[in-house]
């Protein structure tokens, strides 16, 4: 009976043991994949124009694409969760006091943006590069000149960070970083109530969430995945409007204002979101 307990004990502890060295292992597989170091990135813009209406252009771009939902309305970060996996903060990008982009010339602002990466050749903790990758040149030189003008806004922001949770979390796969070498080659379209305006957009900043397809993804809430657009796009462009800015459906039923906050689609004008919902009717047709 002892000898029993006694190979029972040791089996346990050698379990335990596998348990812990494995744990170990996929800590540092996730840290080595949170301090990874990309290739440089080629295609990057070098130079941007500032005129008066790209200018007006790149600030309703960063309501549309979700830069004041991260960063603050003054784009001066602010920490937005601080979990057992990470501290997610979003950097301060003005030129005030904590400013993260103080030194970023024009190719470092595109790296940034459309690939994830930093000037050291880092990534970027939860920044949707993938969506943005699929942004226009135009429409990126547009951003860029207007996050150059931005007014300093002093503000000293705590760094993102992988815990070790989350560095667990990483090695199993989450997609924690979005960086991409990809050249982009994104064409874009005007802005306006057209079917191509809303392949363009819809690509960019719906996909990502909802699949290439459109017909239901892995969501921005983990755990939470994203269903299908057929109904949306079943609704009549009044509804699904309605719906995005109101964050109530037409039957009754609330939007999750985690990942689809009605106040972001309140900054989209009428003729945008009318476009995106004629390319979804096309899509489901």
């Amino acid at each position: 009976m002892k000898n029993i307990l006694k190979w029972t004990l040791r089996i346990i502890l050698g379990i335990v043991l596998l348990l812990v060295i494995a744990g170990f292992a996929m800590v540092m597989i996730g840290g080595s994949k949170a301090g990874k170091v990309y290739d440089p990135v080629d295609g990057l813009l070098s130079t941007v124009q500032a005129d008066s209406l790209a200018l007006v252009h790149g600030e309703h771009l960063s309501h549309i694409l979700g830069c004041t939902d991260c960063h603050g309305s003054n784009l001066a970060g602010q920490v937005m969760d601080d979990v057992p996996p990470f501290t997610l903060a979003s950097a301060n990008i003005t030129p005030g006091r904590g400013g993260a982009v103080s030194n970023y010339s024009v190719k470092d602002w595109d790296r940034a943006i459309r690939h994830g990466i930093k000037p050291d050749g880092s990534g970027i903790l939860i920044m949707p590069s993938a969506s943005y990758n699929k942004i226009s040149d135009s429409d990126a030189e547009a951003l860029i000149a207007y996050l150059q003008t931005l007014p300093a806004v002093d503000n000293d922001v705590p760094k993102a960070k992988v815990k070790t949770l989350g560095k667990l979390i990483l090695a199993m796969g989450a997609p924690f970083f979005e960086a991409t070498t990809a050249e982009t080659d994104a064409t874009g379209a005007e802005y306006g109530a057209t079917v191509e305006f809303g392949r363009y957009f819809a690509s960019a900043m719906c996909s990502g969430c909802h699949g290439k397809e459109f017909e239901g993804g892995p969501g921005f809430e983990p755990g939470v995945p994203a269903p299908s657009l057929l109904s949306a796009a079943k609704w009549s462009t009044d509804e699904f409007i309605r719906t995005l800015q109101s964050g109530v459906k037409p039957n009754g039923d609330s939007l999750s204002q985690g990942s689809m906050p009605a106040s972001y689609f309140r900054n989209y004008t009428r003729d945008e979101l009318t476009g995106i919902h004629l390319y979804l009717e096309q899509v489901f047709e």
